[in-house]
């Protein structure tokens, strides 16, 4: 704007031609009482914007004081805006509020969460593994006949050496393990998902093809690695902690002659299972559609 009035009072003659060659000036002080009157009787050519001051007359214009004059409208009106809507955040008591709240509801669900979970991951890699020992059964049966019955029905027991040499001409071609290795009764085999077997022939048993030879099924490989090969159950079967580690037979099936032959009800079975029984254990979550079912003894 031209400040000075005495500046330009001699350049114009008339208020008219004042008035529009100073119009983009927004500043009242520097405009002539005559020029003020004009722009009263002219609104609609005072009421333009800053860019449309700046497209309607270029002669006089102060570029500085125009850009400095937007800058400060848009800083006031950011200004009024924080008056009508002060902004407002969490205090420090809504904050832990909140968290113990948080940390309320994470402490109740968390452990259920993990513990079905875990009931989940072990019956579904026993389902896994013991359909495919029921394949390579049923494939054995095809290619051998009850030849490779008949061998392990003869299997000197509790024979690490023995079981090894049955075991990788019946079992390893079939079937994919990192390792193999043996152990003081029998022989660890371990899956490329982490899961591991134990393979041992318990003892004779005159008339019954592959009855006393067992698979010990270990969740993860670390169970194997500390599997107690003298632990037995009943003194029949390699004992199973029922939750870590399942038993097997080699036909990748639990006992049925349990249902089928004795008839022992549900109820029972749930008993004998309580009660260190492998095979009932492994039947009960067999007959639950490979799920832990709510009434199994143990706890994961």
């Amino acid at each position: 704007c031209i400040e000075n009035k005495s500046e330009h009072n001699g350049l114009y003659s008339n208020s008219a031609s004042y008035a529009e060659d100073i119009l983009p000036c927004h500043c009242e002080e520097c405009v002539s009482t005559t020029s003020q009157s004009y722009i009263k009787d002219n609104p609609e050519r005072t009421g333009l914007s800053f860019i449309g001051a700046l497209l309607h007359r270029r002669q006089i214009f102060d570029w500085k004081h125009h850009a400095l004059v937007l800058i400060s409208y848009v800083k006031n009106l950011r200004n009024r805006r924080s008056l009508l809507v002060p902004l407002r955040g969490f205090t420090l008591a809504e904050v832990l509020i909140t968290l113990g709240i948080i940390g309320v509801v994470a402490a109740l669900t968390i452990p259920t969460l993990m513990l079905q979970h875990r009931k989940r991951v072990a019956a579904n890699r026993l389902k896994v593994v013991s359909s495919t020992l029921q394949q390579v059964h049923e494939m054995l049966k095809v290619d051998f006949g009850y030849k490779y019955q008949n061998e392990q029905d003869y299997l000197e027991p509790n024979n690490p050496d023995e079981a090894l040499r049955i075991f990788n001409k019946y079992y390893e071609p079939y079937m994919k393990f990192n390792t193999i290795k043996k152990g003081t009764k029998g022989l660890f085999a371990y899956f490329p998902n982490g899961s591991a077997i134990y393979f041992r022939r318990q003892r004779h048993c005159d008339g019954s093809p592959l009855a006393c030879t067992y698979f010990v099924y270990c969740v993860e490989g670390k169970y194997c690695q500390n599997y107690d090969e003298d632990a037995l159950y009943a003194n029949i079967t390699p004992k199973t902690d029922n939750v870590h580690t399942f038993l097997l037979r080699v036909t990748g099936l639990p006992a049925y002659e349990l249902h089928n032959t004795y008839q022992i009800p549900h109820n029972s079975i749930v008993e004998r299972c309580a009660g260190g029984s492998g095979e009932d254990c492994v039947l009960l979550i067999h007959d639950n559609s490979w799920a832990i079912p709510d009434d199994y003894p143990f706890k994961f």
